[in-house]
């Protein structure tokens, strides 16, 4: 009988070893999806670590769908993408659109509800999300390319708005991290204070300094709503 004992054992941390990848790749996804590091015309690094997440939950037997009702529209969606690609000026454009539209509601949209399960990583999710979007930002503020009429650049785009697009999520995400410190200690609410304050002044540059009223206007109303 304990000659039996060590096999599963085994075999179950093999398994758990391997479930802890998909968080991983999530992890990091989050870090570099506002980066937009583009390998073959749409295709991007996050893509990547999405698609490799989505192949270990696979071959765990942990991804879970979403309901019926979400995959039904979304089959009627892509569907109606997929035939109005056919009488787009672009088609091959238009095609690349509808896979992304694949991408996002099955398989990223399924990576996500399997693996970002508490509290903890949603938080370190978003987290790494707004460093990876302060990062752009930060490297357009020191580098300072601009557009003939004045406006700043963000490097993965020839669009000065897709600069001041983000601080629509951004502002209100940084919100929530300060609620979040105030039951913590006197000093890790202050060094999330100060790293709010600092990404404030930085996004709310980002908005200026891309003249996106567009972004103005999504930023203002994303607040309300908050």
């Amino acid at each position: 009988m304990t000659a039996t004992i060590p096999a599963p054992v085994a075999s179950s941390t093999r398994i758990r070893k391997h479930s802890r990848l998909p968080e991983l790749l999530v992890v990091t996804g989050s870090l570099v999806a506002p980066l937009e590091l583009t390998l073959v015309r749409a295709l991007t690094v996050y893509d990547l670590l999405i698609l490799a997440a989505l192949a270990f939950l696979v071959m765990d037997g942990r991804l879970r769908w979403p309901p019926r009702g979400y995959l039904a529209m979304s089959y009627l969606f892509v569907l109606a993408a997929l035939f109005s690609a056919f009488r787009a000026t672009y088609p091959m454009e238009a095609i690349t659109q509808v896979l992304q539209y694949a991408f996002i509601f099955f398989a990223l949209v399924p990576v996500v509800i399997s693996v970002v399960r508490t509290r903890r990583l949603v938080v370190l999710c978003l987290v790494f999300l707004c460093i990876g979007t302060l990062g752009a930002m930060l490297h357009s503020y020191i580098v300072q390319d601009t557009q003939g009429a004045g406006r700043v650049l963000v490097f993965y785009s020839e669009n000065p708005n897709r600069l001041g697009y983000p601080a629509a999520y951004l502002l209100p995400f940084l919100l929530v991290f300060w609620f979040l410190s105030r039951s913590q200690r006197r000093s890790v609410r202050v060094t999330v204070l100060v790293c709010c304050l600092a990404a404030t002044y930085l996004t709310l540059w980002a908005v200026f300094a891309s003249g996106s009223r567009s972004s103005l206007a999504g930023t203002t109303v994303a607040l309300l709503v908050f």
